[in-house]
């Protein structure tokens, strides 16, 4: 139709309208209806976050502890928004959520768990077209500089409080386990620079002689996966310090044989695969640290504090940096430090350059 027909048919079809006359135009169906552009949009479907998490949670396989921190933000956030489509969270949503945890917890806080969580879920789901969109893409927490009044390792003063403490008596309702854990988990993460949790899942049968190029049986811990978590989800061995081995740690590991060292599976009461026994008895022996031997000073881990100490120690008899990160289990800075492993003989005479604690002839 040409455009002189149609503006003679709007004239009509106004003039009609002025006169009263308001039926519809016989011409009308020429025209597109309103708004056809919108319409023609697909209204997505629903998303709902715990169907994606689950399926991120299958390829990502993350630690229990992690999943059940990951599940806690993740249904705090979207119970915050009052429904649970994905597709419907915003830029101003995350915003919003960002701004009402920051008037609860600290910045650091913030940042790490309560945007970092559903801000990795986003980032999944729309790598996988499942979301179009990830609305934190733009936020950002600033998490100000902290003091720091004290360094994070024990003083000297510290570190032998604790290990003079080990040796104190049995105590009332204090399990076999429990004895053990505050006898000596301590002086293996003194002599080991191991994580807490490493050390408390440990098994009799990680504790083994290996034989050096020499022909030399050293004993060795494996620190593993297989016994609970390991951070970095490498297993590794670590030369155990020869005041160790003096003060008859491997007698105990003898008593313990086919069982954990530290816990007993059959005393698990409560506990789950995000809270196991291992970690409750890294906790309670952080509780003892703190309330017993009387470490209270929080600037510094009354467990990590010893992986500190480690580094300085080694670092300070001028081991090589890259064997400390093969016996702590840190990550090494670039591929090629990535390369080779630690020999048992190299690891014994790195772990030895730390002075035994004689505590005045006590051990």
């Amino acid at each position: 139709m040409s455009a002189a027909a149609a503006l003679a048919q709007a004239y009509r079809e106004l003039a009609k309208r002025a006169s009263g006359d308001i039926s519809p135009d016989p011409d009308a169906g020429r025209f597109p209806e309103p708004n056809v552009i919108g319409k023609s949009r697909q209204v997505r479907a629903r998303v709902s976050w715990r169907d994606v998490h689950q399926d991120y949670l299958a390829e990502a396989k993350p630690a229990a502890s992690s999943i059940k921190r990951q599940t806690g933000v993740l249904s705090a956030f979207f119970g915050f928004l009052g429904h649970d489509d994905m597709e419907q969270v915003t830029e101003a949503d995350a915003e919003r959520w960002i701004q009402h945890r920051l008037g609860v917890v600290s910045p650091r806080t913030v940042r790490d768990a309560d945007m970092a969580h559903p801000k990795t879920l986003f980032i999944w789901a729309k790598r996988k077209k499942r979301v179009a969109h990830q609305p934190f893409e733009n936020s950002k927490v600033i998490v100000p500089e902290e003091d720091v009044l004290r360094d994070r390792e024990f003083d000297q003063d510290e570190a032998e409080r604790i290990l003079r403490a080990t040796m104190l008596p049995r105590t009332k309702n204090l399990t076999e386990e429990g004895l053990a854990a505050r006898r000596w988990m301590p002086w293996i993460m003194c002599y080991s620079g191991a994580r807490v949790n490493e050390v408390s899942q440990a098994r009799a049968e990680d504790v083994k002689e290996r034989r050096s190029r020499n022909g030399q049986l050293i004993w060795c811990i494996r620190l593993t996966p297989e016994a609970g978590t390991v951070k970095n989800r490498k297993a590794r061995w670590v030369a155990l310090h020869p005041h160790l081995i003096e003060q008859g740690f491997i007698k105990y590991v003898e008593s313990r044989a086919g069982r954990h060292l530290f816990y007993d599976p059959e005393r698990r009461r409560g506990g789950s695969d995000a809270n196991p026994q291992y970690k409750k008895v890294g906790e309670s022996l952080a509780h003892w640290v703190r309330h017993t031997v009387g470490i209270t000073d929080t600037g510094v881990d009354p467990n990590h504090g010893w992986r500190h100490l480690f580094r300085s120690s080694l670092l300070a008899a001028g081991v090589q940096e890259q064997i400390i990160d093969r016996i702590d289990g840190h990550a090494s800075k670039t591929v090629g430090q990535s390369y080779g492993t630690a020999w048992p003989e190299v690891m014994l005479a790195a772990v030895s350059t730390i002075p035994a604690y004689r505590l005045g002839g006590s051990v």
